[in-house]
């Protein structure tokens, strides 16, 4: 994800990637070296340096909270990838620091810029085809096995399949329909964490919301991500894995390709499950345009990592104990 973020610096025209540092200071130096910028050597040494106005955190999600508390209490402002922290007592800290700060803040759920996403967002906001009626969303692949001390499969570090991947959809009902009154969930809990759930978000008079996420013990099974929304005057399908990848079935008649909000081409990018930067770009070039023009951002703020985190947790708990929680 440091890579990524790096890549979506370079290609944003109001920043400039001025130093980067991890703990792995090969790691540090060879992306040092590939992206042109300085190197800081330790996150500490780089909080320190005046010439770096804001900082983007994509490490271990137990580092969220100490690297953000620090951060922010050093002046910068703070893109923090997700989830904003592994606890929610922890990302209850974060929001408070950054209203006691007053920084800039936003946290890595990209659903909210991601494109097919947004015609989502935007028919249900809009009613473009009536109300929403069910939905769907999917979010699969094989367990993680790419990081350094393999701290995915440790769920106390991880948060498991729930926390880590999950997530993504949990926040997406929030910024489609608000925080749901309860949730459902089942799954399968195992030396990974809750590898697999599936919840049902209770909303007051509807529609129907559920979603799953899961990681398959399978090396090879390949990274998908979809959703089914049915409206009244007909069924928006998404699936990643597919061209075209969104599709609009009418109750009658041809069926639709939807126009795709506008995306920068980027180069191809390694180490992550997407071939390009994408939605990525859009949401780091929001944070970063925010900053420019001095205006806070407001789309996917730590409040709203904070949120997504609470209602998670009580999916998890719904889990746990199969029954309905409060959220």
């Amino acid at each position: 994800m440091g890579n990524m973020h790096s890549q979506a610096c370079l290609a944003t025209p109001q920043a400039e990637l001025t130093a980067l540092a991890d703990e792995f200071t090969e790691k540090a130096q060879e992306l040092a070296q590939k992206t042109g910028c300085g190197w800081s050597g330790t996150p500490d040494e780089l909080l320190q340096r005046d010439d770096v106005e804001s900082v983007m955190i994509c490490t271990p999600t137990p580092t969220h909270h100490p690297l953000a508390m620090k951060a922010l209490t050093a002046g910068k402002h703070v893109f923090l990838e997700k989830p904003l922290a592994r606890y929610l007592v922890f990302a209850d800290e974060l929001v408070k620091e950054a209203e006691r700060t007053n920084r800039f803040n936003q946290v890595g759920h990209v659903l909210r810029f991601w494109p097919e996403y947004t015609v989502l967002k935007e028919a249900v906001s809009g009613n473009r085809w009536g109300n929403l009626i069910n939905l769907k969303m999917h979010r699969v692949c094989a367990q993680p096995g790419w990081s350094t001390t393999n701290w995915y499969i440790d769920p106390a570090q991880s948060g498991g399949a729930a926390l880590d991947l999950h997530l993504h959809d949990t926040d997406m009902v929030h910024y489609l329909l608000g925080i749901p009154k309860a949730v459902f969930s089942e799954g399968v809990n195992d030396r990974t964490g809750w590898r697999q759930i599936t919840t049902q978000y209770l909303f007051d008079g509807g529609p129907a919301v559920y979603a799953e996420g899961t990681w398959y013990d399978a090396e090879k099974y390949g990274f998908c991500m979809s959703y089914v929304a049915a409206f009244e005057n007909g069924v928006l399908d998404y699936n990643s894995s597919r061209k075209p990848s969104l599709l609009f079935y009418p109750l009658k008649g041809e069926i639709v390709e939807p126009a795709l909000p506008e995306t920068p081409q980027s180069e191809k990018v390694e180490g992550i499950n997407i071939s390009d930067l994408g939605g990525y770009l859009l949401q780091d070039r929001y944070f970063i345009e925010c900053i420019d023009k001095n205006v806070a951002p407001d789309r996917a703020t730590f409040a709203h990592g904070r949120d997504a985190l609470k209602t998670v947790e009580a999916e998890i708990r719904s889990a746990e104990t199969r029954k309905i929680v409060e959220v």
